[in-house]
């Protein structure tokens, strides 16, 4: 049986780990950034305490672990600081995403009562982002706020991703994350090869059919690595292959088979 997580003291430090986790697993394949909702029972914006950019864990790690859980959840006005965030920075053309972990309904609407749930400014500022071509993930984190599963599902459809994400353990939270960062994480532009070549000169790749140039130099186009029996590809090459608009990935040993697909 799945051990719950309902006291904040708990679940914090759950998220602190599956955060460090995730992020240090993805940072080679997804710039990010963080924001927190306000501690010490604020109910201010949620700020960017670590601004998007690549290989960025350390920062994220020291803001986690100098932050203060225990506030309100004020989710439609730091849906929109993320907005505005987004709107002050160059456009990834690979894509912008939001997470919105929340263990908590979405509240600081009403001044006179910090606790009264509303949802639909929370879905109005997901709706916001996602006209603005960001998608919004929404992942519940502990069984208060997994109790409202038809709040959740309004916002993660807001937010283009079709469903959200129930976690009641820090195994699920860690699992969902990576499940999260999976679906938006850049390929890797260096592909492991199942057989050692008997003669790496003879090697060809291919994308969908069309000749990728070897390059030594590491410029553009590929090399192989002899010590891990791996593929790197660089460049525009690499760019292109992250681009999502390589379907197919084969490598040809130069034996007389057939090339061997690898992605």
């Amino acid at each position: 049986m799945k051990r719950e997580l309902k006291d904040k003291t708990k679940k914090w430090p759950a998220m602190v780990s599956a955060v460090d986790t995730v992020v240090a697993q993805n940072q080679d394949g997804i710039n990010f950034g963080m924001m927190l909702f306000p501690g010490n029972r604020s109910c201010g914006v949620g700020r960017v305490e670590s601004g998007i950019a690549p290989n960025n864990k350390e920062a994220i790690s020291t803001a986690l672990d100098n932050a203060n859980p225990d506030g309100y959840t004020p989710t439609h006005t730091t849906l929109a600081d993320a907005l505005a965030y987004y709107n002050s920075i160059p456009v990834n053309p690979n894509g912008r995403y939001v997470l919105l972990a929340t263990d908590g309904q979405p509240n600081c609407v009403n001044p006179d009562d910090l606790e009264e749930v509303r949802t639909q400014e929370s879905i109005d500022a997901i709706a916001a982002l996602k006209q603005a071509e960001i998608n919004t993930y929404v992942l519940g984190f502990g069984s208060d706020v997994n109790n409202d599963p038809t709040t959740l599902q309004q916002m993660a459809v807001a937010g283009g991703t079709g469903t959200y994400y129930a976690a009641n353990s820090s195994t699920d939270l860690e699992a969902a994350l990576a499940v999260i960062a999976s679906s938006v994480s850049l390929p890797p532009c260096t592909l492991e090869l199942v057989d050692t070549p008997e003669d790496d000169s003879r090697l060809e790749v291919y994308f969908d059919d069309d000749a990728v140039e070897r390059d030594p130099d590491k410029q553009n186009g590929w090399e192989y690595d002899q010590n891990d029996n791996a593929i790197t590809i660089y460049g525009a090459s690499c760019d292109e292959l992250r681009s999502g608009s390589v379907s197919e990935i084969a490598v040809d040993y130069g034996c007389g088979g057939e090339p061997v697909i690898v992605k």
